[in-house]
């Protein structure tokens, strides 16, 4: 999000920004000193009750018991007391080497695409619509599907999912549906190769594609933040769901790709392999971390679905009443195709690769309800190119929002 425009979401709705926020905490649970620029934004009184109150609650033993392992548990206490609908849950976690982690969850949802802070639900929850979003913390009671639905559509709501442009909202109650029966999921994600990037600021970033990185990718970052939210959604509901989180090994079939990235085929896969090494470290929700091309027995079994997948695509744009939505995913990629592959490159040549690209994403739909149960595709890159992914095929696809820009 512009900078500009965050500030402008936090002033109208007279929220505490996140350098207001930390301090806050600070002062409360810490030996920081208030600045007379924060009781412009909060109340003096309120503030002095408050940490008389944390200060009360830091004596008790139990207390005192479980804040060394719950961070911030004076602070969850005292919001609770203010909003009876607020929830919140440590879910425990093992790493590869068995060490276990911890992970607060809370139902603070978002105004506006802004994170709610503790601070703000301490001092702003008058002003605060906190019952919209995560409301499956805590014991509820669901009497029917539809309101089960609804439960979905806050957790889609709380994570800033999207839906692309032939989204059908039947196919994802239907795969919903399948869950509360006790049938096998699976979510899907297809994560991009680490290509190199500049950091615009507030989280957001833009492709370079001058080399090519053994880190977590840009657009895998979206599925390292909000993983352990849909986990515990769905534990909630008690869903069998398989995660995979797939990197595209199949970019190192292009040369164009290993010519711009100065990269052999065997020195591109090995790279891939190690970012999903440590994508594989930061998913804690129980995701599996594959090349693409594993989910269905290798390269040369995702060669020959590729194929077949390049005709239906090559056809469907060769149709006259497809046109207007090629040419529309076109422009849209242009600027990022540019920056990928030259900025000299003809509109014929942008189609090509455009064609090329978009079977490659019906290749991945094509995989996965091949060889998986009940799949969901849960992007991670830019929604523009989820038209693909249902070409001649019924699969749900959602879209974690893009935080990186193609221009």
């Amino acid at each position: 999000m512009d900078a500009s425009k965050a500030r402008k979401i936090i002033k109208d709705h007279k929220l505490l920004n996140r350098y207001h926020s930390k301090l806050i905490l600070k002062c409360l649970l810490g030996n920081a000193k208030p600045t007379e620029e924060l009781f412009e934004l909060i109340s003096r009184e309120q503030f002095e009750k408050t940490k008389g109150n944390i200060k009360a609650l830091r004596l008790n033993d139990n207390v005192t018991k479980n804040e060394a392992t719950v961070r911030n548990l004076p602070v969850l206490i005292e919001i609770q007391k203010r909003l009876s609908n607020f929830r919140w849950k440590i879910v425990k976690l093992k790493d590869k080497n068995g060490s276990i982690k911890q992970k607060l969850i809370t139902n603070l949802g978002k105004v506006d695409g802004i994170q709610i802070s503790l601070a703000s639900a301490l001092f702003c929850h008058t002003r605060l619509e906190l019952t919209v979003n995560n409301e499956y913390f805590g014991s509820l009671k669901f009497k029917s599907f539809d309101e089960q639905l609804n439960q979905f559509q806050k957790l889609l709501t709380s994570i800033n999912a999207v839906t692309g442009d032939n989204f059908e909202k039947k196919i994802l109650m239907q795969w919903f549906q399948r869950g509360l029966r006790g049938e096998k999921l699976t979510i899907l994600s297809p994560v991009c190769p680490d290509y190199s990037y500049i950091e615009l600021g507030r989280g957001l970033y833009k492709f370079t594609f001058e080399s090519l990185g053994t880190n977590v990718g840009v657009t895998a970052r979206k599925l390292v933040e909000h993983h352990l939210t849909l986990k515990s959604f769905f534990d909630h509901f008690k869903f069998d769901i398989r995660y995979i989180a797939a990197i595209g090994d199949f970019e190192a079939l292009s040369p164009e790709n290993l010519k711009q990235m100065s990269l052999t085929k065997a020195q591109f896969i090995t790279k891939l392999k190690l970012s999903q090494e440590q994508l594989s470290k930061e998913l804690h929700a129980g995701y599996e971390t594959p090349l693409f091309s594993e989910i269905c027995g290798g390269i040369h079994q995702w060669k020959k679905n590729y194929l077949e997948c390049k005709n239906i695509v090559e056809t469907y744009a060769s149709k006259n009443k497809n046109v207007s939505t090629l040419t529309e995913i076109m422009k849209s990629r242009e600027p990022l195709l540019r920056k990928w592959f030259g900025s000299e490159m003809t509109e014929t040549e942008i189609k090509k690769i455009v064609i090329k690209q978009g079977a490659e994403y019906t290749c991945m739909g094509k995989i996965a309800l091949s060889n998986l149960k009940n799949p969901l595709i849960l992007g991670v890159d830019h929604p523009k190119m989820s038209s693909f992914y249902q070409i001649e095929q019924s699969i749900p696809v959602l879209y974690l929002r893009t935080n990186y820009t193609l221009s």
